[in-house]
């Protein structure tokens, strides 16, 4: 299988990096402090009364899944909003445009380097999360719908940075913009969860509709990011010059004229 060159260049330069090792250790570090305290607390509460709680347990998987789910979210758009707006400002986005890369290549390439360095620290941190059903509280099944509700809202929120950094110059606009973006539709996105609370008769089709919509409007986003880096055709309209009604002046002389002058 012939990996995508965008993906494979940003793949490489990100591995020599240390930021993504940094930062998979620190969200790591402090989600796993987090659980920590909060199974002490739990475990020395049992210890008195008697007595375990497991929603103490929910508790706890609740509020590290949602940290882990808030932080990932806020590094999407740092990672994509810039991914254009680079090469814009190095110059290099001429050079592969002029490329044999499509523009769809580059804009695959640059979100599944993002993806990629997303899921890697996801993926880093769910046995974390599943140490909380160890000891009850939390289904498997809970844990599926973290996962797929975090793999649609990153994926959503990848390609609102892809399309304001295509469409926009500078890196700084691009990542304001995605960020309103992304903050502005994931409050409306919690909203209708909360609102399903008061509709029974539709809760069950709340979530899955909201994320199939996240889903096709992500694919919507990357169309026109994709269409963005098409070179732009410029029509320009020749207009001929009017033809000139009066003859020209013959500027040979006559034969009468040029015996006369001989004269």
């Amino acid at each position: 299988m012939k990996l995508n060159p965008i993906y494979r260049r940003d793949e490489l330069t990100g591995t020599r990096s240390l930021s993504l090792p940094l930062l998979i250790t620190l969200l790591n570090a402090g989600l796993s402090i987090l659980v920590l305290i909060n199974l002490f607390y739990v475990t020395a509460d049992a210890g008195v009364t008697g007595e375990i709680s497991y929603g103490n347990f929910l508790r706890i998987y609740y509020y590290a899944a949602g940290i882990e789910y808030f932080a990932l979210l806020m590094m999407a758009p740092v990672l994509t909003a810039s991914s254009i707006t680079l090469e814009k400002e190095r110059k290099t986005l001429g050079l592969l445009l002029t490329s044999q890369l499509s523009p769809r290549e580059i804009i695959r390439g640059k979100l599944f380097s993002a993806l990629s360095l997303l899921f890697e620290t996801f993926v880093t941190a769910l046995p974390i999360l599943a140490t909380v059903s160890i000891f009850g509280g939390v289904t498997w099944l809970e844990l599926l719908v973290a996962v797929l509700v975090t793999a649609v809202s990153l994926f959503y929120a990848s390609s609102v940075g892809i399309l304001t950094s295509a469409r926009l110059h500078t890196t700084t606009s691009a990542t304001a913009a995605a960020y309103i973006a992304v903050l502005g539709s994931m409050a409306v996105f919690f909203l209708g969860l909360y609102a399903a609370r008061f509709l029974p008769a539709y809760a069950a089709w709340v979530l899955p509709g909201e994320l199939m919509l996240m889903v096709v409007l992500s694919f919507v986003f990357l169309e026109i990011a994709e269409r963005s880096l098409l070179p732009r055709r410029r029509h320009v309209a020749v207009h001929a010059a009017p033809p000139d009604e009066s003859e020209p002046e013959d500027t040979e002389p006559d034969a009468t004229t040029a015996r006369a002058s001989k004269k």
